[in-house]
């Protein structure tokens, strides 16, 4: 079976899907990338390695990795978070309007998915900052201080059941953080 990394010719001793997978692994840290997808003898696209291991490597001709560097990975992540700011932004009108309109369930429903991708952005910048060794400033640390008591205040006011504070907290407090998150993200994609 021939191995590719990005078109080229990857050597690896290896004794079945495991140990490949290692070497890949090892060789992609030791570059600084990480697999963003590969194929199967040119026609399959699989983006998890993982699902190779029900296949027996007997009929595979070529496997193909394609890479991307931490980098622009990271900068990839970036573009991502700041698309995701708008449907974010839009999730918090839904979840003020679903209230506003005794709709309480549904505007939870909307907060629980709008959380899930809120913890995301927020494990995302976090690994950014630290692989692309930013350092943040006063200013950008008291921003990030003052968003994270914003979303301690939201889980506060919805312990208490306090629709009134929550559609606050979202109007007055976390939609403004979407502009500053917006400002902060702006200003550390510059690739190059």
């Amino acid at each position: 079976m021939k191995i590719l990394i990005d078109g080229v010719d990857f050597q690896a001793h290896h004794n079945g899907l495991t140990e490949l997978i290692k070497a890949v692994a090892e060789h992609c840290a030791s570059t600084q990338k990480v697999v963003k997808s590969l194929t199967v003898d040119g026609k399959h696209v699989v983006t998890d390695i993982n699902s190779l291991q029900n296949n027996t490597f007997k009929d595979i001709q070529t496997l193909e990795f394609f890479t991307v560097s931490y980098e622009n990975l990271c900068y990839n992540t970036l573009e991502e978070m700041a698309d995701y700011l708008e449907k974010l932004e839009q999730g918090y009108d839904s979840i003020v309007s679903l209230v506003d309109s005794n709709k309480v369930d549904d505007a939870m429903s909307v907060l629980n998915a709008a959380t899930a991708g809120i913890e995301w952005m927020n494990t995302a910048f976090s690994k950014i900052i630290n692989i692309l060794k930013i350092e943040l400033t006063d200013e950008e640390n008291d921003f990030i201080k003052t968003y994270l008591d914003h979303l301690n205040d939201l889980v506060a006011a919805l312990e208490k059941t306090d629709y009134v504070d929550l559609k606050d907290i979202i109007t007055y407090d976390l939609k403004n953080d979407i502009i500053e998150w917006r400002k902060l993200l702006q200003k550390y994609n510059k690739r190059g």
